[in-house]
């Protein structure tokens, strides 16, 4: 890998004007064809042939509003899921009969 082939965060954000918290809702909300960043340590890469195909990726993102609806709705199905099940009846063993001391 070499770095001369990939732009930083910073330089992608820049180049395409939008933030940084934007780019990342993008890539979480399961845009198809949304490019996958590089990782190197902490840093995140894109690479410079990618740059149409994250400008037209960002093009059909919803945006935040949309994001947001869609993250806050998995929420509430995981906790109804995890509700329902807590409330179902639980089994019980059968209670084994005390015996009668004085018999």
């Amino acid at each position: 890998m070499k770095l001369k082939d990939y732009l930083p965060l910073k330089a992608v954000v820049e180049d395409l004007g939008v933030s940084r918290w934007t780019l990342w809702r993008a890539s979480r909300s399961g845009i198809v064809g949304f490019p996958n960043p590089t990782k190197v340590g902490r840093q995140i890469y894109w690479r410079k042939s990618e740059m149409d195909a994250l400008e037209a990726a960002l093009m059909r993102f919803d945006g935040r509003c949309a994001f947001d609806r869609r993250r806050q709705h998995e929420r509430k199905i995981k906790a109804l899921k995890k509700s329902r099940a807590a409330d179902a009846p639980r089994k019980r063993p059968p209670r084994a009969v005390q015996r009668d001391l004085f018999s």
